[in-house]
């Protein structure tokens, strides 16, 4: 997400991130102190099993794009490497335009 980061200030206008925990018993305050330290700025919620399992993900720090349409159009597991912030920059853009 540090490459997230990175971008995130360019799209903040035009698209929404949320970041979804993975750990069924983390509190919510565990999560902002988590988010506080790393200095994130988009939206992140408890763990939500219906939408971790809804879009199937099935992977720790998952990342899937979701256009206006609430359809997937990007997806990557943490086992299929880091995302770059020039890769970043292109799934946001893309759904950006759709």
């Amino acid at each position: 997400m540090r490459n997230l980061k990175e971008v995130y200030e360019d799209y903040e206008d035009d698209v929404a991130i949320l970041g979804i925990d993975q750990d069924p018993s983390e509190s919510e305050s565990t999560i902002r102190r988590y988010v506080q330290s790393q200095g994130y700025t988009w939206d992140m919620a408890a763990y939500v099993g219906e939408v971790v399992f809804g879009y199937g993900i099935i992977q720790q720090a998952a990342a899937v794009a979701i256009d206006g349409n609430g359809v997937i159009t990007y997806r990557k597991g943490y086992r299929d490497g880091t995302i770059s912030a020039r890769q970043w920059r292109e799934i946001l853009d893309d759904v950006k335009s759709r």
